[in-house]
């Protein structure tokens, strides 16, 4: 009787066991987008039915069951919308979530200052600053390098074939001031035939390889930069060593 009073007041209506407690049951109603779970009524409650922080995790695992579901209103929020049934959280209030290789990453700006970005995965918290570019304590989560570029609004990761040689000007034997260009871009270097770290420069900002370990120092707003660039470095090393092999010929 109770579920068919509930129906003609608040129309069709489904009940989803909780996620973390098998015993526990929540009423999703279809038409109103509403939830009897605790998130849902201290949090959610408020947001208007187009509004997509109005699905807590059960709403949002029965989305395409809503009769009118809320709406995102552009690709961002669809692929939130997306992650949250994918990981079975409630959309994002205020946040972000960021999928990566290592899994979801939960990403807040702090309300205190601003300028810091609370990282949440696998129980470990973890501070970024994105006016600093630097991590709290220098203690960065998995999938650092991705987030980054996330906080800081960076273009996607350029492909390792991406930069091309304008000009290479020889030293000596062993050095070259190589220009390498990229989607009008320029980057210069000075690369050493015969020295691990091989070093260049774009806008001011240095980035430097090492040959023998793979370490690439690099400004945070260059990481998307990184692999064409380590690429196209070891390409002009290798060249000068060729070059030198063949003088000996």
């Amino acid at each position: 009787m109770l579920d068919y009073i509930r129906k003609l007041i608040h129309g069709p209506f489904i009940k989803v066991r909780s996620f973390r407690n098998s015993g526990e049951v929540y009423v999703c109603y279809l038409r109103e987008a509403r939830c009897t779970c605790p998130d849902w009524k201290k949090r959610r409650s408020a947001y208007s039915k187009t509004d997509p922080q109005r699905l807590c995790k059960h709403l949002a695992s029965e989305y395409d069951r809503l009769e009118n579901p809320p709406n995102g209103h552009n690709p961002e929020q669809e692929k939130q919308i997306a992650l949250c049934r994918k990981y079975r959280v409630g959309y994002p209030l205020g946040w972000m979530y960021l999928e990566t290789q290592d899994g979801l990453m939960d990403i807040r700006q702090s309300p205190s200052d601003p300028a810091w970005f609370n990282v949440y995965h696998d129980g470990d918290q973890y501070g970024f600053n994105h006016e600093e570019c630097r991590w709290s304590y220098g203690n960065q989560p998995p999938s650092a390098k991705e987030i980054v570029q996330v906080l800081l609004g960076l273009p996607p990761t350029l492909a390792e074939d991406a930069v091309t040689t304008v000009s290479r000007k020889r030293l000596d034997k062993w050095k070259r001031d190589v220009v390498g260009e990229c989607e009008g871009v320029t980057f210069s270097a000075r690369v050493n035939g015969k020295a691990k770290w091989q070093r260049g420069v774009y806008d001011q900002a240095g980035f430097a390889l090492h040959l023998g370990t793979g370490e690439f120092e690099i400004q945070p707003r260059l990481l998307h930069m990184e692999e064409a660039l380590a690429s196209w470095l070891r390409a002009e090393y290798q060249q000068i060593r060729d070059e030198a092999a063949a003088e000996k010929r």
